[in-house]
């Protein structure tokens, strides 16, 4: 069966923690303390779960402005 329509960020699956479940999927196949750089980073939410539960090192590249004003405004805690 085909969806009619992508489902957006807010309509993804997620765990009972309330994280998306195709990033945990994604968070388990880093190494714990990687360097990890998420490149179309939009709103952080991969780079904030990988910091949480795998203790990465990570970078974003985003080009949207939205983007970056929704990162900026989540992960206030992991910007330096």
């Amino acid at each position: 069966m085909r969806l009619k329509h992508d489902l957006t960020m807010a309509e993804a699956a997620r765990t009972p923690r309330g994280a998306r479940v195709d990033l945990v999927v994604v968070a388990d196949m880093v190494a714990p303390g990687a360097k990890v750089l998420d490149v179309g980073c939009g709103d952080g939410e991969l780079l904030r779960l990988l910091a949480e539960t795998r203790g990465v090192d990570g970078r974003g590249i985003e080009l949207s402005r939205e983007g970056v004003r929704m990162f900026r405004s989540r992960n206030r805690v992991f910007l330096r």
